[in-house]
């Protein structure tokens, strides 16, 4: 089976093969062999900031590892419990901006393909312009309809989430994000967890960034449900048998970093397949957008 990018990367080859037996003007949208490059420039570009997103989101795991190494280097050896110690807790955590970083490009790069992608739609609407993907989201608004619109309109909802979500993040605030772990002594055994680095899980719309609000981000469970199971198993020998767990998910509103990236990757290459599908359907005919009002 093939994976999404895979499937982007065909349905490519495709259009591009039809765009090079296409005949131009008035048998097609195309005007000279100059637009032919324009048109195939901007399908490249979407795709280049489609990678752009992916290497961010690989980002993310290379990171991940490094604080995995550093949690480990904070926590390990620094106390040794002595024979009569019954439990013991260690913490560790510490601003990690550089995951917010990611993250903002990450959006960044989402939305600038997108944005070409609209420039290459509005090709096939003569007498419309549209320089961003926020043209074809006041059209549908407006209740306009027709081939481009009707694809663009069938992933309004993500597209005015992913929207919003990087405006905030590009424009109007940075997401603090934090590392850490805890390693926890418990009847004589070690038991160590990573914290999770967590995102809102919506669209941000306020975020302090104060002394206050950095030091309350310390404590685990201000973004995180910490939740601990404790098990005795008796034998009929009478020895007994422990287990101790510690879990930590994203409190209420938050989310992974990586599976918030993930969710948005894979809505994006949905929306591209769709709409290389529905391009490859026009083979570059006028595609015109109708006011249903009319």
């Amino acid at each position: 089976m093939k994976s999404k990018s895979q499937k982007i990367v065909s349905r490519m080859d495709d259009l591009f093969k039809r765009l090079d037996a296409v005949k131009l003007a008035p048998a097609s949208v195309l005007k000279s062999d100059t637009q032919k490059e324009h048109y195939e420039s901007l399908v490249m570009f979407a795709y280049r900031k489609y990678q752009a997103a992916l290497y961010h989101r690989e980002r993310i795991t290379d990171l991940m590892m490094a604080r995995q190494t550093e949690v480990d280097e904070h926590l390990t050896g620094k106390m040794i419990p002595d024979q009569n110690t019954s439990t013991m807790k260690m913490t560790f955590s510490r601003t990690a901006n550089e995951f917010a970083y990611e993250l903002s490009a990450f959006f960044a790069a989402l939305r600038s393909s997108i944005d070409f992608i609209a420039k290459l739609l509005v090709l096939y609407s003569k007498g419309n312009e549209a320089d961003s993907i926020s043209n074809f989201l006041k059209w549908i608004e407006q209740g306009k309809t027709g081939p481009t619109l009707d694809v663009v309109a069938k992933h309004v909802q993500w597209l005015k989430h992913l929207r919003d979500y990087r405006d905030y993040v590009v424009h109007r605030l940075v997401i603090g994000t934090r590392a850490g772990g805890q390693r926890e002594w418990k009847e004589g055994k070690w038991y160590e967890i990573s914290y999770p680095v967590v995102v809102p899980s919506n669209t941000p719309t306020h975020i302090p960034d104060t002394r206050r609000a950095r030091a309350m981000a310390d404590d685990p469970d201000a973004l995180f449900d910490v939740a601990t199971f404790h098990s005795t198993l008796t034998n009929p020998d009478g020895s007994e048998i422990s287990e101790y767990k510690v879990e930590v998910s994203p409190a209420k509103g938050y989310v992974k970093i990586e599976e918030l990236m993930d969710r948005e990757l894979k809505a994006f290459e949905r929306f591209f397949i769709d709409i290389l599908t529905a391009l490859k359907k026009l083979y570059f005919q006028q595609a015109a957008i109708l006011n249903t009002q009319t």
